[in-house]
């Protein structure tokens, strides 16, 4: 798929998530044409090899912290690009009001 404006736009922020971040990994995702996947990592050194957690990811943001940064981010970079006439106006909102999850262990 070839992205538009918008769908770059997303693109850089997602790219950016681990550098503002510290102990969050982005990993594969896709943008489609009205929605986003993406698999996010959040790492822990505190975890031992069994995969049971020993304490608090250094983050202190859990993934709805970080969906609803992500979804901030993209939004006010959107609403940005509309006032440079970049991108076209939307109509009340970008994103959903939540978000669909499925935990991979």
């Amino acid at each position: 798929m070839v992205l538009n404006d918008a769908g770059k736009m997303i693109k850089t922020v997602w790219n950016e998530i681990p550098r503002f971040y510290n102990g969050i990994q982005t990993d594969e995702y896709v943008i489609m044409p009205n929605h986003f996947h993406g698999i996010v990592n959040i790492v822990c050194p505190l975890y031992e090899q069994n995969g049971q957690p020993q304490g608090v990811a250094p983050t202190g943001l859990s993934l709805p912290d970080i969906v609803h940064r992500f979804k901030t981010m993209t939004t006010k970079r959107y609403i940005d690009g509309v006032k440079q006439n970049i991108l076209p106006p939307f109509n009340k909102r970008i994103w959903q009001r939540n978000y669909w999850e499925h935990i991979v262990r």
